[in-house]
């Protein structure tokens, strides 16, 4: 599972269709507050960030701007990552 303490998941949803090419990073900006507005607002979009129970699935297309948030419990972070092309 996940939680704000552990490394919880932060999406953009949505921003799969955008096809632009390329996300704006968060580290082009001098804050996040200069991202949102610069580069979400105008486009509609907005965060989201997911908290899960232990043994959850979260399914989201490839092409979703996400990060995760840092962690600062104790243990080790676990993710696996599945993909498939049609």
């Amino acid at each position: 599972g996940f939680g704000p303490s552990d490394g919880a998941l932060r999406l953009v949803p949505r921003s799969h269709l955008l096809r632009e090419g390329r996300v704006a990073d968060r580290d082009d900006y001098d804050s996040e507050a200069e991202w949102e507005e610069r580069w979400l607002k105008p486009r509609g979009l907005s965060t989201q960030t997911l908290t899960a129970p232990p043994g959850s699935v979260v399914i989201v297309h490839t092409w979703t701007a996400h990060a995760v948030l840092p962690k600062t419990s104790d243990g080790t972070r676990w993710c696996a990552v599945y993909g498939y092309r049609v």
